[in-house]
C-alpha cells in the first residue's frame, strides 16, 4: 500500500493541452515531491492521453516529457 498523498484540486487544467481536466477522469501524473509522502500533481485529459497513445503506443512518453 503506497501512502502517498497527492495535492490535486478537484478542478484542473490538462498539462498538455490547458483545458479542463477532471482528475477523476483524467491521468494524474505525480511530477515532485515535497516531503516524504507527499506530492503534487499535474493531470492529462483524456483527450491528449489517447493522442498520446495513439502517437506512441503508450502515455509513458508523454508523462516522461512532464516530469
Amino acid at each position: 500500500m503506497n501512502d502517498t498523498r497527492i495535492l490535486a484540486p478537484k478542478a484542473m487544467a490538462c498539462f498538455a493541452c490547458n483545458q479542463d481536466a477532471n482528475p477523476e477522469q483524467s491521468t494524474v501524473v505525480e511530477v515532485s515531491m515535497l516531503a516524504p509522502g507527499l506530492g503534487i500533481a499535474v493531470a492529462i485529459c483524456p483527450a491528449c492521453t489517447a493522442r498520446a497513445i495513439d502517437r506512441d503506443g503508450s502515455a509513458d512518453t508523454l508523462i516522461a516529457e512532464i516530469r
